[in-house]
């Protein structure tokens, strides 16, 4: 009977921490990104703690959009959580495919490079795609 027991113990043990990793692959998150619009994925890296490349669900461009990340919280505006997030994206290019009220994307399509970026929206990590809900803009700092 201990031996039956042992068993399925370790079958547990062994199962929950898969299924747990599982449900984080394939989990959904507020996320609040806050970045600087770069000109390429060189110049991304050198500003901030991550780089990202978005690109527009119903109107894709050959052209990505290059974004240095300078924080991005959680749902509770939790920044450690954030980063977490974000250093579990891995992949190909693009790292977000955006989508949302065409007013909000075209104001992230067409903001200039070295402005001051914020867009939250919900991601859906498994599919890459961000549902925008706000997109705020700055120009340059000079």
């Amino acid at each position: 009977m201990r031996t039956y027991l042992g068993l399925i113990a370790l079958g547990v043990a062994l199962v929950v921490p898969a299924a747990v990793r599982a449900q984080e692959e394939m989990a959904q998150a507020i996320l609040k990104i806050q970045g600087i619009v770069a000109t390429n994925e060189n110049q991304a890296q050198t500003i901030g703690y991550d780089d990202i490349s978005i690109n527009f669900l119903k109107e894709p461009t050959k052209d990505l959009k290059w974004i240095g990340v300078v924080q991005c919280t959680n749902e509770v505006g939790d920044p450690f959580e954030g980063k977490q997030i974000m250093d579990r994206i891995q992949g190909p290019s693009p790292t977000f495919l955006i989508d949302g009220q065409p007013d909000q994307v075209n104001m992230l399509r067409n903001a200039p490079v070295g402005s001051r970026v914020t867009f939250q929206g919900m991601f859906v990590q498994q599919a890459r795609n961000f549902l925008l809900s706000t997109v705020t803009v700055q120009p340059p700092k000079k």
